[in-house]
């Protein structure tokens, strides 16, 4: 049975990956989603699984706070007095977790003797209960036969106790050289793995950009054509309507000529058989007889009396013309007469 259950956002997988197996390595038995077997109901199986522990540990990030599962979770581990909050960010943890003491794992990476490493497994010890599996190291009991001496007994348990503790180093750094190997080789296989989905990724936009601009080059080349096939034919029609308009110009001019000379043709037609109309109507009608000149009156030879003259009368000398306000006073008061 799993004795804690660990609570975390789906985004601080890989540093919930971390705090879950150096936990293991000390014993104790640690859930979390990945232990999720195919065909069972995901909020199903956490209810259950938060039931049966012993421990809940959260660990509050930017990502956890803001999270439905990670409060619901957190607040069944604060009902039931289980709950273990961890810092794995700068952060605040949210309204009704704040009065309780959180560890610090703040930049952890990996170190189990780090301090806040070290709280959190103090917490750990003094809150799972006593059936469950604890990080502590077991005594084995050593049983003397009566018949010994007691300074061989203790120079042979120091020398036992000295081997031990030698084997327990080697263990130890042959635990912590595999531990960081297998981190560095989970770091590298993760930095390979965040290195090729970034090279697919600008792999793929640069494929997308690249289509985009074909495409807008395709559309640029037809909008070109189009417009050359436009102005193509406006020139086209231009000529041609110039060309019909010159034709037209030149039938009018045509058919105006043609009109005038048919004109002049008929109006000398018609002149002409004037004239031989009344050449003909001379011949037929005879010449009238002159009349001699009347003779002129008696009257009309006499002399003609002289013409009497007509005297005129003697003009007054005129005054000097006077200035203009007295002609404009004189013609007032003579449009007043």
């Amino acid at each position: 049975m799993a004795h804690i259950f660990l609570s975390y956002a789906s985004e601080d997988r890989v540093r919930a990956r971390e705090i879950a197996a150096d936990l293991e390595a000390l014993g104790w038995a640690v859930w979390w989603d990945h232990k999720l077997q195919a065909g069972k109901t995901f909020a199903g199986v956490i209810e259950s699984e938060i039931k049966k522990s012993d421990c809940v540990l959260v660990l509050w990030s930017k990502a956890s706070i803001t999270s439905r599962w990670v409060r619901d979770e957190a607040n069944e581990g604060l009902e039931r007095g289980i709950l273990v909050p961890v810092l794995i960010d700068a952060v605040e943890p949210p309204m009704g977790f704040r009065s309780i003491h959180a560890a610090n794992l703040i930049g952890y990476d990996g170190d189990q003797s780090s301090p806040g490493f070290r709280q959190l497994v103090s917490d750990l010890r003094a809150l799972l209960t006593p059936g469950a599996p604890a990080p502590v190291q077991r005594r084995t009991a050593i049983h003397t036969h009566r018949g010994g001496t007691g300074v061989d007994w203790r120079a042979w348990l120091l020398r036992l106790g000295l081997a031990a503790l030698g084997v327990a180093i080697v263990a130890v750094g042959t635990f912590g050289v595999m531990r960081y190997f297998d981190n560095f080789d989970h770091r590298a296989a993760e930095l390979e793995s965040r290195q090729k989905a970034f090279d697919e990724a600008r792999r793929r936009t640069e494929e997308e950009a690249a289509k985009r601009q074909a495409e807008l080059d395709a559309k640029q080349r037809s909008l070109d054509e189009k417009a050359r096939a436009t102005a193509a034919e406006a020139a086209r029609r231009a000529e041609e309507e110039d060309k019909r308009r010159e034709d037209q110009r030149r039938e009018d001019q045509r058919r105006t000529a043609q009109a005038d000379a048919e004109r002049a043709r008929a109006a000398a037609e018609a002149a002409r058989k004037a004239e031989e109309a009344k050449q003909k109507q001379a011949l037929k009608t005879p010449p009238k007889p002159v009349a001699p000149p009347a003779p002129a009156p008696q009257a009309a030879l006499a002399p003609a009396a002289p013409r009497r003259r007509r005297l005129r009368r003697p003009q007054r000398p005129r005054s000097p013309r006077p200035p203009n306000r007295w002609r404009r006073r004189l013609r007032s008061r003579r449009a007043r007469r």
